[in-house]
């Protein structure tokens, strides 16, 4: 299981670089959607876009149909590896489900008919989508509660490949959110650094000198959480123009 956004990605296509050319043929899920995309000898083939997934319901079982000796079915009995990137998301009953497909399509009862499975993901980001559930259901739901989860082997990334030169505080701050080390109040709020509070200064860092391009802003769009946020940084970008 590999962790830390930014590294897993890193990580991901390092792997990936080193699959092709030991030609190794391997599929990548992403999260949920059981959309694998088949990679053999550098070329990418759509072909898994029907591994259908079905649950019934999250609380029971679920059950993946396939139809015998199809495309998808002949090309998971020679997948070497499957990547599941943001696994976290996936709800216990789906990695469950394709370990009990790929016994049966491989003939093979070792975990997941003997492929290689390596799961990508940040527990603290998303957690599975529990219809009508709460916080209890939804970690009841996640990977970590299935009987697989005691066979993996974690492994941690620690070093952010990608924070680049002044952005090492925002990222420690981002860190201490999601570890639950941010000493916070006994509303549970916590302090917002300085470097995420000066709206000018951010659109300066943003938009540069191009603010004073009119016509190129007219067709940009400031994302925002709120509309009251959206429309006290559009004032906000009409007085430096």
């Amino acid at each position: 299981m590999v962790q830390l956004e930014l590294e897993r990605l890193f990580f991901i296509m390092s792997l990936t670089r080193q699959l092709i050319q030991q030609a190794k043929k391997f599929s990548i899920v992403h999260g949920q959607e059981l959309l694998p995309v088949y990679y053999h000898k550098d070329k990418a083939h759509i072909a898994f876009s029907n591994f259908q997934y079905h649950q019934l319901p999250p609380k029971n079982s679920s059950k993946i149909s396939q139809a015998k000796n199809g495309l998808l079915w002949n090309q998971l009995q020679l997948v070497d590896v499957i990547i599941w990137d943001e696994a976290p998301m996936a709800n216990k009953w789906a990695i469950e489900s394709v370990d009990k497909k790929l016994k049966e399509i491989r003939k093979n009862d070792k975990d997941f008919g003997g492929v290689l499975m390596i799961f990508g993901g940040d527990f603290r980001q998303v957690l599975p989508i529990v219809k009508f559930g709460g916080r209890n259901e939804q970690l009841n739901a996640s990977i970590q509660k299935s009987n697989l989860w005691r066979k993996f082997d974690c492994l941690k990334l620690k070093k952010n490949m990608r924070t680049g030169e002044g952005s090492e505080e925002f990222s420690s701050f981002l860190m201490q959110i999601g570890n639950e080390t941010m000493q916070q109040d006994k509303n549970e709020m916590i302090d917002i650094p300085n470097i995420c509070m000066s709206q000018e200064n951010l659109i300066k860092d943003v938009f540069g000198d191009e603010i004073l391009n009119t016509n190129q802003q007219a067709n940009d769009v400031i994302l925002c959480t709120t509309n009251s946020d959206s429309d006290d940084i559009n004032d906000c970008v009409l007085r430096l123009l």
